[in-house]
């Protein structure tokens, strides 16, 4: 009985062989790229409210992100802001008030929406006070800008970790 290797050495000439050999490498490396997909939105928020563990949750409606603040099951505070209104250069965290800063493309503008203890305030910026590892903070601060960038930016796409 004839091996598969001798049949393909005796079936196929060196042309033919060049093309199948092209073919399996090219399903080689579209199988590669495949398990790097880009990163979503939802995939994004995940990652985010992971790390927050439930005192700070966040959420997407319409164009609009909703950073609520809880202590304990309690929600006590809310920001809302455009995404459109942020800015990738404007997110970072401040080591010194230990401050995820989330920030308006126009500070003056003040574009945050913030309903504290029953009012209505205007800021222009969203801030999480958290003591995490600089790698989580660092992922955190990448989480963000990736969620505006996907917003903001047409073509957009990223398979890059956060972490």
């Amino acid at each position: 009985m004839n091996t598969l290797y001798e049949l393909f050495k005796k079936g196929f000439c060196l042309k033919s062989r060049a093309i199948l050999f092209f073919l399996f490498l090219f399903s080689t490396v579209s199988n590669f790229s495949l398990a790097q997909e880009n990163i979503t939105m939802q995939q994004t928020l995940d990652y985010m409210n992971e790390k927050f563990g439930g005192k700070y949750v966040i959420s997407i409606n319409y164009g609009v992100v909703i950073a609520s603040y809880f202590d304990g099951s309690e929600k006590y505070r809310e920001d809302q802001a455009s995404i459109k209104d942020l800015d990738t250069t404007r997110v970072y965290y401040n080591s010194k008030t230990k401050m995820l800063i989330v920030g308006c493309a126009n500070p003056q503008k003040k574009c945050v929406t913030r309903e504290f203890l029953g009012k209505r305030l205007f800021y222009g910026r969203i801030s999480f006070p958290v003591s995490y590892s600089q790698k989580t903070t660092d992922g955190l601060v990448k989480a963000f800008k990736h969620m505006i960038r996907l917003v903001n930016e047409k073509n957009y796409q990223s398979n890059e970790p956060f972490e």
